[in-house]
């Protein structure tokens, strides 16, 4: 009987279309619509704090040329409670070609709200006195006592509505960030003061309105020195159709008034950032 029982399976499965076992080549306008995991998707959901420094462990190179040769040790830029509230969505997939490969990165940023912290320069070098060592360390800056000095950039608020950039990386691709969609709208700085602590007197404003700000197409680059100018190499393409400054002062006392710029063009503008 069990003999019997396989041989009308075997029979059964025999008699099934063919069709229904066959492998069928794929041409490659088939094959391009075949793909597996499509990526990695993150989504983030910001609310940090921190503090920052940034040391400058040769000192002041050029002192003796602007008068400040006994600027020679090492110096620091601290920026202290720096805030970053707001969402950003990655988009992180891999591709390639017959011989490049390329990691693409999509980043879409929604309602970034930016504290900049109070930002100071300050001496992180032994040779201060115990006073300013307390104070200035790199131990103590980044624990949040504060500095001796005045800052040299308050505290102030950026806040952008949104923005889509895509960072790329590898053998294949064409530029370090693309911006595909910078349409970020308008952009407002609250509370901006530019300190002298020399002098004691500031560049201030209320606010600072940036009004339709559109960087569409602006390209980020890693130069060697081969086509460009060693170092971080930003090309900006866009528009902004205007800025406005509320209550401008100089220095100190009753404000200026308000400033407004129309229609400015970035097209062509080139930024290169790099070492010395």
């Amino acid at each position: 009987m069990k003999v019997f029982r396989k041989l009308a399976l075997v029979s059964a499965i025999a008699t099934l279309p063919a069709t229904g076992f066959a492998m069928q080549a794929m041409d490659d306008a088939a094959l391009s619509g075949v793909t597996g995991q499509d990526g990695i998707s993150i989504t983030l959901g910001l609310n940090q704090t921190m503090n920052v420094l940034i040391d400058d462990t040769t000192g002041l190179t050029n002192a003796t040329p602007v008068g400040l040769a006994t600027f020679d040790q090492t110096g620091g830029i601290l920026i202290r409670g720096m805030a970053l509230a707001g969402t950003v969505g990655l988009e992180i997939d891999a591709a390639g070609d017959s011989t490049n490969g390329v990691l693409v990165v999509d980043v879409n940023v929604a309602g970034l709200s930016l504290d900049t912290g109070d930002i100071y320069v300050i001496d992180t070098g032994k040779a201060a006195s115990a006073t300013h060592q307390a104070a200035d360390s790199t131990t103590a800056a980044l624990a949040g006592v504060a500095p001796s000095q005045t800052a040299i950039l308050d505290s102030m608020n950026i806040s952008i509505a949104s923005l889509e950039l895509q960072v790329q990386l590898g053998d294949g691709a064409e530029n370090f960030i693309n911006i595909t969609n910078g349409n970020i709208g308008d952009v407002t700085i609250t509370n901006f003061s530019l300190n002298d602590a020399a002098g004691g007197g500031s560049i201030a404003a209320s606010s600072i309105l940036i009004d339709d700000l559109d960087i569409s197409d602006t390209t980020v680059s890693l130069e060697d020195g081969t086509n460009n100018p060693a170092g971080l190499r930003i090309a900006l393409d866009g528009s902004i159709a205007g800025v406005t400054v509320d209550s401008l002062v100089l220095g100190g006392g009753n404000a200026l008034g308000n400033v407004y710029i129309n229609g400015l063009s970035l097209s062509g503008t080139t930024i290169t950032v790099a070492g010395k």
